[in-house]
């Protein structure tokens, strides 16, 4: 009889478990998931602070699955710890079949958990006051391959709760970019070394970020910092596509791992461009920058252009000052001059506020000049201080073909032929002059991207003497600053160059 009533009260106790976590997990009343097997060991490194900070504090070497209620006690392997503690596990699992993924993470209080590669849930730093479920998307290509997976688990105060489990949730579909967000590592370095020490989110597409003279996070100093921005993209079919951006002080975009803008290393701003073809599907964009001191910004955006390089929405007519589509946003602290003409001496229309957007109607022919309509009143004013949000070089050029800027130029010399040089690339829409300083006569422009050749430099190392095909005039042999010029793969330094005279 004793042994009955033990065994009742046991199925009992098993049923107001089931009925517990029935209410705990999601979708528990509906269709029920099943999740897949955990194969292999778990490796777990352990940290005494919340941050992953240092050489971890004890490791595990093969826990077969990650689902730990920790309590208010902490984890065994952090004797005395309770609160504020972080454990990274990583492990390379199977999945037997290829399609969509669901992985699905129950936790209290942070977790990051990365898949293939690709960073899929990034909730680190919320202090949560019961177990919270987060699911993250991952496409699996091939079926019963073993894939890399990295979960990080910080606990900061309370009890702490962990569990990961994944199913098959259909067929392989793209994720559009409006549902991914930007997943944001902060570190207190200039280069982005070490462990990051703090985290965030961005769920914007387009990045317009403003930290002036103030830190980025909680644990990040106001200056020498760097941030690693990880963004998911479907560009659908795929086709020609414009990246732009402006950075204080430097920055890096990666597609899928390749450079397609690097800025130069100094502080300008300046509206850094890439237009390339872009495949059909998914891809990763990574942009990593740093601030150095003072004042931190990050503007970036992409678009579908045609094959002329074109906006898709655009409707610009060549020559005339009209309907383009794209817009210039001031981006100066104090102000943007709005002029009659394209020169700094001509007569001043107006101080455009910071933050004030206008349609740009037509550009000078050196792209130095943005023509812009104010409230019906048409002028110029310098476009390196605007944010446009389009391509600034498929405008038409409304100046005559001869801005101010060429004006004082003179006419174009004859280039005398130098053989040899290097290749390199513009990082910026750099200026050739006549001579190796900034008072000399401006003979062309190099849009971003392009190669030219580096024939030598200046004896003081700042001034490089390039060749460039000028499509409107033809080579161009002159002098441009160095600190523009990357090689061909955006990496720096550059080769060894023959010191010339001007």
């Amino acid at each position: 009889m004793k042994r009955q009533v033990l065994r009742l009260s046991i199925l009992a106790l098993c049923g107001i478990i089931v009925l517990g976590l029935a209410a705990l997990l999601p979708n528990a009343g509906g269709k029920p998931q099943v999740a897949e097997a955990q194969t292999g060991c778990w490796a777990g490194q352990f940290f005494n602070n919340n941050n992953f900070i240092g050489s971890p504090t004890a490791t595990t070497t093969c826990d077969t699955a990650i689902g730990f209620n920790y309590g208010t006690n902490g984890p065994a392997q952090l004797p005395g710890v309770v609160d504020n503690f972080s454990i990274r596990w990583t492990s390379s699992q199977i999945l037997p079949t290829a399609g969509l993924y669901t992985f699905r993470v129950t936790v209290e209080d942070g977790v990051r958990l990365t898949v293939g590669g690709q960073t899929i849930i990034n909730q680190i730093g919320p202090e949560l006051n019961t177990p919270t479920t987060y699911d993250g998307p991952y496409t699996n290509t091939i079926p019963g391959q073993s894939v890399n997976i990295t979960l990080e688990y910080q606990a900061l105060t309370g009890a702490a709760h962990v569990a990961l489990s994944w199913f098959t949730t259909g067929t392989a579909t793209a994720t559009p970019s409006t549902t991914s967000v930007w997943n944001v590592e902060y570190f207190n370095n200039t280069s982005l070394l070490g462990t990051a020490v703090a985290f965030s989110q961005v769920t914007t597409d387009a990045l317009n970020i403003n930290w002036d003279v103030t830190a980025p996070a909680i644990g990040v100093p106001a200056d020498a910092w760097s941030a690693r921005f990880t963004k998911v993209i479907d560009f659908g079919a795929g086709g020609t596509f414009r990246f732009e951006g402006r950075v204080d002080d430097i920055f890096t975009v990666r597609l899928d791992g390749t450079p397609i803008i690097a800025s130069t290393p100094y502080w300008q701003e300046f509206l850094y461009n890439a237009t390339i073809q872009v495949a059909g599907g998914q891809h990763t964009l990574t942009i990593e920058m740093a601030d150095f001191e003072r004042q931190a910004y990050l503007q970036f955006t992409w678009f579908a252009v045609n094959a002329q390089g074109t906006p898709v929405s655009g409707t610009a007519t060549s020559g005339t000052p009209g309907v383009t589509g794209i817009t210039g946003t001031v981006n100066a602290n104090v102000g943007l001059n709005f002029r009659q003409s394209p020169s700094t001496t001509a007569t001043k229309l107006a101080l455009l506020p910071k933050g004030a957007t206008y349609p740009v109607v037509g550009r000078s022919a050196d792209g130095v000049w943005a023509q812009l309509n104010v409230n019906g009143q048409i002028g110029w004013s310098l476009s390196q201080w605007l944010v446009f949000t389009g391509d600034f070089n498929s405008v038409p050029v409304t100046d005559g073909g001869t801005s101010q800027a060429q004006a004082t130029a003179g006419p174009t010399p004859t280039p005398t032929p130098i053989p040899g040089g290097v290749q390199v690339r513009a990082v910026g829409n750099v200026r050739i002059r006549s001579c190796p300083s900034t008072r000399c006569a401006r003979l062309s422009y190099v849009p971003w991207g392009t190669q030219v050749i580096a024939l030598g430099e200046s004896n003081d190392k700042r001034w490089i003497k390039v060749r460039y095909n000028d499509p409107r005039k033809g080579e161009v042999v002159g002098w441009s600053l160095k600190a523009w010029y990357f090689n061909n793969d955006f990496s720096l330094p550059l080769p060894e160059l023959p010191t010339l005279s001007s």
